[in-house]
């Protein structure tokens, strides 16, 4: 989007705007006690029999849930969360969105437990999406829509701050029931830890403490997961409510997108949604005939829609947007400029479904392209490496497929970036030969699982000297 320049005053004056909200925060006298926070977490854990268990040898050890959320007990390493704002350049007036970093506080690691177990349920979700480029593929196959269909596109306001932390836990507890079954085990300890996590986020700002009483900080590992199944529990009940279902509906979390019979029935849809908790609401949206704008895709009804009653897209950028793209000057490797341009340019013809949206938009990054500095001739070059729309089509789709499905996480090949290594094929090299993906037996005993390939930055020069001079001075 671009570069905002606030005034401190103003940044400062917005931040304790926001605090005095004495409904979501509360300013604190002192530091928090660390101790009886820990205390409780732990409390959860033994009350679960989850703190100790016995090793092979018949010893009693701590388990490895509990050496996972508790690792930063004994450590010099706990940081204190820290709030502060990404200034929202497209409200008027300009307005920040809280964020509290927590990276390695103390509820950073019960935080990430949630996140990694939580994910599965979030592709279980009905009305679940992972971009707007899912969208565009879901929305490729579907047809035969009536006429007078309506486009239903809303945002919820303020998601995770009106998340009400008694509420949310009931919602969130029936979301996993819904999942996993009654009787997991998995589900009580999710809540509790989810409890603990939203009940101790504690921060500083300026150097005053806060404490969030309600609502899910922005910051947090769990907040997405936690909202979204939040979010699922209530339109499990609006579905139930209403009489008149939708003819397609799909949720990025916050932003809601659906297809409607009628005017009559998008209403009722969102009449029961904002009814359902006081705080959770989407004040603005838009029910219309033609036409919806959704993240980055504006989806409308076009020629397709006249042929086969499929609706079409093209690629919506918003007004305020800057395209600061990558300068050519900058010290990068050449590929990775002509990466992301090619990459961008796919972009443009996936979301595009008309040729002269297409050619529209590629004219106007050309142009926008030579602004920041970029040789014309060089650029031309690229641009007719794109790849066809219906070739990307069918790679999202088998994307977006592979990651829903795919039972474990994929075969990772970690080497160092260097000269040498760039110029191997090593995706290529690692790839499955042929006379395994053919056979039904080998592929199945493979998972049919091409490696990805991890670079990582050699160590610097500085790096090694100064690595070899801490090695001198480890006691024996």
């Amino acid at each position: 989007m671009g570069i905002c320049v606030v005034p401190t005053g103003q940044y400062i004056e917005e931040g304790l705007r926001q605090l005095r909200d004495t409904y979501t925060y509360t300013q604190l006298m002192a530091e928090p006690v660390w101790e009886d926070i820990w205390a409780t977490l732990t409390t959860i854990l033994t009350d679960r029999n989850l703190l100790y268990v016995k090793d092979k040898y018949g010893r009693i050890v701590p388990s490895p849930t509990a050496k996972y959320l508790l690792q930063l007990k004994d450590q010099k390493e706990l940081r204190h969360s820290r709030f502060y704002l990404l200034m929202k350049v497209h409200k008027d007036p300009v307005v920040g969105r809280p964020i509290v970093s927590c990276i390695h506080s103390i509820g950073y690691f019960p935080s990430t437990f949630l996140d990694h177990t939580l994910q599965p349920l979030m592709h279980k979700i009905e009305s679940f999406i992972q971009s707007s480029q899912h969208l565009i593929v879901l929305l490729n196959d579907l047809t035969d829509l009536p006429r007078d269909c309506v486009i239903l596109c809303a945002d919820i306001e303020s998601l995770y701050p009106n998340i009400p932390t008694t509420e949310g836990l009931v919602l969130l507890k029936e979301a996993i029931r819904f999942f996993v079954g009654d009787n997991n085990p998995l589900t009580d300890l999710c809540v509790a830890l989810m409890q603990w996590v939203l009940q101790n986020n504690y921060f500083l700002f300026g150097d005053s403490w806060y404490h969030q009483l309600n609502g899910t900080a922005m910051g947090t590992p769990a907040a997405v997961v936690y909202a979204c199944l939040v979010l699922s529990t209530l339109e499990r009940r609006v579905a139930n409510t209403i009489t008149i279902k939708p003819l397609f509906y799909k949720r990025f979390v916050d932003d809601l997108f659906g297809i409607f019979p009628c005017r009559t029935s998008a209403q009722a849809f969102m009449d029961v949604f904002n009814n359902q908790v006081p705080t959770i609401k989407c004040k603005v949206y838009t029910i219309t005939a033609d036409s919806g704008v959704f993240l980055d895709v504006e989806v409308f009804k076009g020629e397709r829609f006249v042929a086969s009653g499929s609706l079409d897209t093209k690629v919506y950028q918003k007004i305020q947007n800057r395209y600061l793209y990558l300068p050519p000057n900058s010290f990068h490797r050449t590929h990775v400029f002509r990466s992301y341009i090619v990459s961008e340019l796919n972009r443009y013809r996936l979301g595009c479904t008309s040729d002269s949206d297409f050619e529209s938009i590629r004219v106007q990054f050309f142009n926008r392209l030579v602004d920041r500095g970029y040789n014309p001739d060089l650029l031309r070059q690229l641009w007719g490496l794109y790849t066809d729309r219906q070739t990307l089509l069918n790679k999202m789709n088998d994307r977006f497929l592979y990651r829903v499905s795919r039972p474990s996480p994929p075969i990772t090949f970690n080497t160092t970036f260097t000269p040498e290594t760039e110029c191997l094929k090593i995706s290529s090299l690692l790839r499955l030969p042929s006379y395994i993906t053919a056979d039904p037996d080998l592929a199945k005993v493979f998972d049919n699982a091409n490696p990805i390939t991890c670079f990582s930055n050699p160590q610097s020069a500085f790096g090694s000297l100064s690595q070899g001079r801490k090695s001198l001075h480890k006691p024996f």
